[in-house]
């Protein structure tokens, strides 16, 4: 079972250090964000999916050896978790601080990707609340009234067009 163990204990640190570059991907979006560097926002997004592969590739082999452990552990898959993993290599003081520390390390930087990544969204609606204001701004600005208009002789002439910022084809 220890080298099931260590096994497990290396794809976590792999999946720990993917989602560390994923972090700093985060942080290096918040600024393209706020710059409005829209090529380079693109160039991040392709990175991070290119991690997201590794990432459920890793996810794929953690599950077959947690069906290893499971069957090793007799313990029902479903119910294996990395608590009763900790408990259950309790004796293993080696193991049992490497998985420990592994877990914990994890679900900080898991937290600190979930916050970043809300500061992102709300900088992008923010910029995308800003576009659609300027737009309709510049819309409103273009287009004029269809009211009366007078002529000089006193007569009224109907129907004057708005100016459009777009010239649409269909």
């Amino acid at each position: 079972m220890a080298g099931l163990m260590d096994e497990l204990i290396n794809e976590l640190d792999e999946e720990r250090k993917i989602y560390t570059i994923l972090l700093d991907i985060a942080d290096q979006k918040t600024q393209i964000i706020i710059n409005g560097d829209v090529p380079s926002l693109q160039q991040l997004t392709q990175n991070e999916q290119e991690l997201a592969g590794r990432l459920y590739r890793l996810n794929q082999k953690r599950q077959e050896l947690i069906k290893d452990i499971a069957l090793v552990t007799n313990i029902d898959e479903k119910d294996l978790t990395v608590t009763k993993l900790t408990g259950l290599l309790s004796k293993e003081k080696s193991i049992h601080s490497k998985l420990t520390d592994i877990t914990l390390q994890m679900q900080s930087i898991v937290n600190k990707f979930k916050k970043k990544n809300e500061q992102n969204k709300q900088l992008i609606q923010q910029s995308l609340d800003y576009i659609d204001f300027t737009f309709n701004a510049l819309q409103s600005t273009y287009s004029m009234p269809d009211t009366n208009h007078y002529e000089h002789e006193g007569t009224v002439t109907q129907g004057v067009q708005k100016k459009s910022f777009f010239d649409a084809k269909q």
